[in-house]
């Protein structure tokens, strides 16, 4: 599955990279997220439980940066394998 989305902030290129690759100390954590941690260069073990719609799961990912060209743009790629369950329905 390939996602591709574009994002504006407002922000000087320098601050936004900064926040978003994690070298200011932050990190930006996506929502769902239990666990985002270092395991090497530019690569990240992550669970999360990610839910759209009816349908949601729970995953283990190996998330990786590359292509880098600071400050202007990095891909961001997810390599995840989990379950999916249905959600029961609200009444």
């Amino acid at each position: 599955m390939n996602i591709t989305a574009a994002y504006s902030f407002s922000a000087a290129p320098p601050e936004v990279w900064k926040l978003l690759s994690g070298s200011g100390g932050d990190q930006v954590v996506p929502s769902g997220c239990r666990e985002l941690r270092p395991v090497g260069d530019d690569r990240y073990h992550a669970e999360m439980t990610i839910g759209v719609a009816a349908v949601s799961g729970s995953f283990t990912a190996t998330v990786a940066l590359s292509e880098q060209l600071p400050p202007q743009s990095y891909r961001l790629s997810v390599d995840a394998t989990g379950s999916r369950a249905s959600r029961k329905a609200r009444r």
